[in-house]
């Protein structure tokens, strides 16, 4: 058989040079397209790269985290790439007579190859069972779906037909060519039909034989069958730049320049020379963000994922990333190669409001379940914080509640009407001082809804008590303390968000300050990862951090006085922003009589309380509510009382229990309320 198609290796380098060539061009059209974005500093270690890209790219770990799509998606993966290693390895020593495996390595590579065949097959029937049978709401089919699945079957069952036929042709399903002498060259690839080498061969050969195809039937059929075979795998070669496939090609890189800034950072602009703030246009995007729109793999797992998604809003991550892939291959063709003062020629609409629209783009809680549950590390936040920038700084559109907020931080410094003169008054009584009156390298930043909300002043009342009651030699800022800008930073609004964020550093630094406890994990984040960039760098305790670690050097002594069922709600700041889940679990079993039990979703797979992102100061009109999506869950797990370690998140609560009329049955208590308590303060 060798001998006559060695007659037609001519046809075969011009059919693989003209799918190669179709490759590369897909390929070279894609790379273009992304090219068009803004270059983007992407600093990290080369080996903290490679560490993602084996994690995530080869041992398939984003994928692995559900178990059905996981172990199907690796079978597949797993599958072609040994079939593509072992195509190639025969290739190099069959026709360019450049060998790397020898005798028994190379049996054993045919046997690896025809096993990983079949395990390629099971991975594709269920891919197609889930996508066609079970159909989740998060997939949404295409006529492309099923072209690629059906695809890949067709090429690895003719494989196996060549391969069975090969066998028959022989009329001979015995062991061929037992020898110990050295195999090279047609003595081996016989050898690697044996059963031992070649079970699935051999058992498709077994049934052309059985129903009667064998000898120079079989050779004729062989012969069309593997030509069959070569064109179908060429041509879906040829197709992957221009199909969903190219996430093989995309996603590697993707996780490669994976963000290596702190997980809750978001990245600053220079409001002082920026022309224009935010994105409007798909060039304004940076070359990573349009990288993250061919690696989408549609699989929709950051859809289920998202709070705004799971409770009927407009906003799907997926749609989100889809929209804006398919206006950059409709617009993105006509801007390649356009001098940058001639691409606003090219007429095309705004991203935000048409590409997206607006209550999608407001939809979002800032939560980062969606880029937490991405298989191949999406950025989603960075593109929905740049929109809303857009639309606030340039377009002044935005929900009419943020008029107000803004007219509040401006005059007040905080987001009520409240005179920023009355910052302090939650402290009357303690006997606190502020820094003005003792310094102290230890400032309690208390943040605006712990200082005015009268609900969360007793929490931090409670934090107060806990560090005086440790020893802990701490000042606060009083009225002096402001904003620290977090919410006006995602909400878009950037330029009053540096402004506050400069004051604060500079009040700071008179002081002397070195380290930051507080209450809010949205006041922790941007101390911890967005001051630096403003050259405000300190040492930031979230304040269950910092109990926690008072408890471990026995500064304070916690008492079993919780007896309640009781579990903790992870803050999105906190979890998924910090990877901040064993410190609050610590202290809560600390105080607890009973244990602690877990919500369904829960740490890093925390359902959002819905406040995030601006959120808090928006209203909910649109689908069901966040919150008393959450609140629920506690009401199903018949808890007694919800913890938490977030002023947001308690509030957020304590509104859904309202609306389900379950004040009186279900408590909600920060931590260090629980804390306090147990020391009978």
């Amino acid at each position: 058989m060798e001998t006559v198609m060695k007659d037609f290796y001519w046809v075969l380098w011009i059919a693989s040079t003209i799918t190669v060539a179709f490759f590369l061009y897909g390929v070279y059209r894609k790379w273009k397209l992304v090219k068009l974005g803004r270059k983007e500093e992407r600093p990290g270690m080369c080996g903290t790269r490679i560490k993602a890209l084996l994690s995530f790219g080869l041992i398939q770990r984003g994928t692995l985290r559900e178990a059905f799509p996981g172990i199907f998606h690796s079978f597949i993966f797993w599958g072609f790439i040994v079939l593509a290693v072992g195509t190639s390895v025969v290739f190099m020593q069959e026709d360019l007579f450049v060998h790397l495996l020898f005798d028994e390595l190379f049996l054993y590579g045919a046997l690896a190859l025809d096993v990983m065949g079949m395990v390629a097959i099971f991975g594709i029937l269920m891919a197609l069972f889930r996508r066609y049978v079970t159909k989740p709401k998060r997939l949404d089919n295409r006529r492309e779906d099923a072209i690629v699945l059906v695809a890949l079957l067709l090429i690895l069952l003719t494989g196996y037909f060549v391969q069975g036929l090969r066998i028959a042709t022989d009329d001979n399903m015995g062991p061929l060519c037992r020898t110990t002498a050295e195999l090279t060259g047609e003595d081996i690839l016989e050898r690697c039909q044996d059963p031992l080498y070649s079970p699935v061969g051999h058992a498709f050969g077994g049934f052309f034989l059985a129903v009667g195809i064998s000898g120079g039937l079989a050779y004729n059929i062989w012969f069309g069958m593997w030509w069959f075979h070569l064109a179908l795998a060429f041509a879906t070669v040829a197709y992957i730049p221009y199909s969903k496939l190219l996430h093989m090609i995309a996603s590697p890189w993707n996780i490669f320049w994976k963000n290596t800034r702190p997980y809750g950072e978001i990245p600053s602009i220079d409001v002082e020379t920026a022309e224009t703030f935010g994105v409007s246009k798909i060039e304004e995007f940076t070359q990573k963000q349009l990288l993250d729109l061919y690696a989408c793999t549609r699989c929709g797992r950051c859809q289920d994922a998202c709070p705004a998604s799971t409770t009927d809003k407009p906003l799907s991550p997926k749609k989100l990333l889809q929209d804006l892939r398919d206006h950059l291959d409709e617009v993105g063709p006509k801007l390649v190669g356009l001098k940058e003062d001639k691409r606003d020629e090219v007429e095309r609409p705004p991203i935000p409001g048409e590409v997206v629209k607006d209550d999608e783009i407001w939809a979002c809680t800032t939560c980062m379940a969606c880029q937490e549950a991405c298989p191949v590390l999406e950025e989603v936040l960075d593109k929905i914080v740049d929109m809303r920038r857009n639309l606030v700084l340039m377009e002044s559109r935005f929900p009419q509640e943020l008029m107000q907020f803004f007219q509040n931080m401006e005059r007040n410094f905080n987001p009520w009407p409240i005179g920023w003169d009355t910052r302090a008054d939650w402290a009357e009584g303690l006997d606190i001082k502020t820094m003005a009156d003792s310094r102290a390298d230890t400032l309690l930043w208390i943040g605006c809804v712990a200082s005015f909300d009268d609900r969360n002043k007793r929490v931090s009342t409670a934090v107060a008590k806990i560090l005086k009651k440790a020893g802990v030699r701490f000042s606060i800022l009083g009225t002096e303390e402001k904003c620290c800008g977090e919410t006006l930073r995602r909400v878009g609004n950037e330029y009053q968000a540096q402004m506050l964020m400069k004051e604060n550093v500079e009040i700071l630094k008179k002081y002397g300050v070195k380290r930051i406890i507080t209450p809010c994990p949205h006041c922790f984040n941007t101390f911890k990862n967005e001051y630096p960039q403003f050259g405000g760098e300190y040492e930031v305790w979230h304040h269950t951090e910092f109990i926690d670690k008072l408890v471990r050097d026995g500064k304070i002594k916690l008492k079993r006085t919780l007896d309640k069922r009781s579990a903790y709600h992870d803050s999105c700041y906190l979890g998924r922003h910090n990877d901040i889940y064993d410190q609050p679990r610590s202290i809560l079993k600390g105080v607890s009589k009973r244990g602690l039990s877990e919500f369904e979703r829960t740490k890093n797979k925390s359902f959002c309380c819905g406040a995030g992102g601006g959120r808090m100061w928006l209203e909910e009109n649109i689908g069901k509510r966040i919150n008393e999506e959450r609140t629920q869950e506690a009401l199903d797990l018949k808890l007694s009382l919800v913890a938490t370690a977030c002023p947001y998140c308690l509030t957020m609560f304590e509104d859904g229990l309202k609306a389900k009329d379950a004040v009186e049955s279900v408590k909600v208590k920060d931590v260090a309320e629980l804390v306090s308590e147990s020391l009978g303060l």
